[in-house]
């Protein structure tokens, strides 16, 4: 927290846009026991300090049938050609309206 805090400072002092990301993690998708605690916390910090926050999982991950098909075989790890596409498409879209 501290170094996002930080970055905020700096991104207003220096007058320029930053842009939050946010990308859920594969066992969000894989792991009914998984729980993203911080999820609606961060999303309503963002929203409520006014900052562009890019949800990946609103504008990709929930429109997906099986969010799996994003990652190589359906497994752990880095996107695949499709879903590194598809999350490519969607900040590039964010950032240039």
């Amino acid at each position: 927290i501290k170094k996002i805090v930080i970055y905020i400072i700096f991104a207003y002092y220096f007058d320029f846009n930053l842009e939050i990301v946010y990308v859920p993690s594969y066992t969000y998708f894989s792991d009914n026991v998984y729980k993203n605690r911080y999820y609606n916390l961060v999303k309503d910090t963002f929203k409520d300090l006014e900052m562009n926050f890019i949800d990946l999982n609103e504008l990709i991950f929930k429109k997906e049938s099986n969010s799996n098909d994003l990652f190589p075989f359906g497994l752990y790890g880095h996107f695949n050609n499709n879903g590194s596409k598809k999350v490519s498409k969607t900040v590039y879209k964010f950032i240039n309206k």
